[in-house]
């Protein structure tokens, strides 16, 4: 049995439905089925058809079923600078598997919130993808023209929905993405009037963000989040920037996923 073929079984077994996909050449990632992730099963018998068939196909796995993916590209500075920004901020927070690809990016994968489906959505600019609804992403072990996928890290705790209405707006703004800002407070300096304070100084471009990871971090404190508002005002996002940040971080409750470190 290939490594692959176990993994894909494995994946199945735990109701993940799985795909073969090309594993070199110039076709390499694209799904070896009729019908490519939507052929996707959790079948055993089919599964095995199509390993013997291929025994060095990749694992495709289909997004925006289970987990949503965010696909961070490290090659490029600004997607080095949009991980560290979403990072400081917190919106990365929550993902439960972290998956090292051969193209020096990395996976992060988020359980699906049904309520509020992801679509797939490129950000070249950025150097971030996200892969929700009708997406598919490659996993470990596979082997894409000899590289192979590395799982980096797995959660023993469930994690939470991505925060992508906060993520997306940042990384589409048509200012450039900063690469350095004001550092939030530390630790020790979550008390309501530090992050009121830290919130009022936000700049363009950072205000979103930095006003989920100030509500994160006032729900934590067991602070009321909306305290924040008049700050975030004063910061210059609107009425109903604030309201939709701060029902985010009510919904996310103020939670701490993994590090990427």
């Amino acid at each position: 049995m290939s490594e692959c073929l176990d993994k894909a079984l494995e994946m199945a077994s735990q109701g993940h439905p799985v795909f073969p996909c090309e594993w070199r050449g110039e076709n390499a990632k694209k799904p070896l089925t009729d019908h490519g992730f939507q052929d996707a099963s959790t079948d055993e018998n089919t599964i095995n058809m199509w390993w013997s068939e291929n025994p060095e196909a990749a694992i495709g796995y289909p997004t925006g079923i289970k987990y949503d993916v965010l696909d961070i590209d490290l090659k490029e500075t600004n997607g080095v600078a949009a991980l560290n920004l979403l990072k400081g901020f917190g919106l990365l927070e929550g993902y439960e598997k972290s998956v090292k690809t051969p193209s020096k990016g990395i996976h992060l994968y988020y359980p699906v919130d049904t309520n509020s489906p992801i679509p797939n959505k490129q950000i070249p600019s950025a150097g971030v993808d996200v892969r929700g609804a009708g997406g598919y992403v490659i996993i470990p072990p596979s082997k894409i023209n000899g590289e192979q996928y590395r799982y980096m890290y797995e959660s023993d705790e469930p994690g939470f929905p991505l925060p992508w209405k906060q993520i997306e707006p940042l990384l589409t703004s048509k200012e450039s993405i900063p690469k350095s800002y004001d550092s939030p407070p530390s630790a020790g300096e979550h008390s309501l009037e530090a992050l009121q304070g830290w919130v009022s100084q936000l700049k363009p471009g950072e205000r979103n963000a930095g006003l989920f990871w100030a509500c994160c971090r006032a729900i934590e404190g067991g602070h009321d989040p909306r305290k924040l508002a008049d700050a975030a005002f004063t910061a210059g996002l609107t009425g109903s920037e604030i309201k939709s940040t701060i029902r985010s971080a009510f919904r996310s409750g103020g939670k701490k996923g993994g590090s990427t470190s």
